[in-house]
């Protein structure tokens, strides 16, 4: 005998309470298999905690906009927003769907696109651009701080030094021993300890 039949052939004063439960504890749910689920257009970014010591074209090359996908036409444009105008062979000529006009579209580079975007979708890409943006701002601030105001972020491991101490640098050099004091103690330490 199967479990639906067992459970079916329950006692006649059972009341429909104990039969539903009875029910579920032979079947039970499965609604994450009927759960619908909508993927995001916007992908989730995974953003540095800490700055690393590279070069900015570096930097970009793994933290862009375009590199994460969160560049706007990538967002906007989805893969159906290419405006056609299709051949009607009755009328011998190009013609646009019926109803695009009202639809929003911009023109991109000599081709009309309709914009695509969920409110939804539009929400996620905003709260992924601020986190993208407090990240450049953090790269921006930690590049000016310190010895890297000066001289940037040194990334060789043997650097050489040109001090000029003619007489029109004589006002500078005592601004000038400072930052080396501070390039000394903020990045060349560090890379000869390694």
């Amino acid at each position: 005998m199967t479990k639906y039949a067992k459970c079916i052939k329950s006692s006649s004063n059972d009341t429909i309470k104990d039969q539903t439960h009875r029910m579920q504890e032979t079947f039970p749910k499965k609604r994450a298999l009927f759960k619908k689920t909508r993927k995001s257009l916007i992908p989730s970014v995974a953003l540095p905690n800490e700055e690393e010591i590279c070069s900015t074209k570096t930097w970009l090359g793994k933290w862009s906009l375009k590199k994460l996908k969160l560049d706007l036409p990538t967002v906007v444009f989805g893969p159906g927003s290419i405006h056609r105008k299709e051949r009607v062979e009755s009328l011998h000529k190009k013609v646009s769907a019926k109803y695009c006009d009202i639809f929003p579209s911009v023109e991109m580079q000599g081709m009309v696109k309709h914009l695509q975007i969920q409110p939804k979708d539009l929400d996620d890409y905003i709260e992924q651009m601020e986190r993208v943006l407090r990240c450049y701002v953090r790269r921006l601030q930690w590049l000016l701080s310190g010895s890297r105001r000066f001289f940037g972020v040194i990334l060789e491991a043997n650097i050489c030094i040109l001090i000029d101490t003619s007489g029109s640098m004589g006002h500078s050099l005592s601004l000038l021993a400072k930052e080396l004091t501070s390039l000394i103690w903020d990045q060349l330490r560090k890379k000869a300890t390694k």
